[in-house]
């Protein structure tokens, strides 16, 4: 399923990770996805490619966990794949 056919769904926050020759934009959507693309989405709502082919979205406190890893790498300046968080029950950050 290609971009243009995916359901569209509005865009909760956008995380940018830097990287020589790797830049990437994650795009964190309200049906819990992350779309990860090379330039910056300027409409408020873009299409979901995994909703299209995977019908279960991301449960609340995984979404959460990857949320604080990105947000994370973003301050260090490193790559989001480098970074693992360990949430608490009540969702906050334990460990980096």
């Amino acid at each position: 399923m290609s971009r243009r056919s995916a359901p569209r769904r509005k865009v909760e926050e956008i995380i940018h990770s830097p990287g020589y020759g790797s830049t990437l934009w994650h795009h964190f959507l309200e049906c819990g996805h992350i779309e990860a693309r090379k330039r910056r989405a300027p409409a408020a709502s873009i299409g979901c490619e995994a909703c299209g082919t995977e019908p279960v979205a991301v449960p609340d406190q995984e979404r959460d966990r990857l949320l604080a890893g990105y947000r994370l790498a973003e301050k260090l300046g490193i790559d989001p794949d480098n970074v693992e968080v360990t949430l608490d029950d009540r969702g906050r950050p334990v460990y980096a």
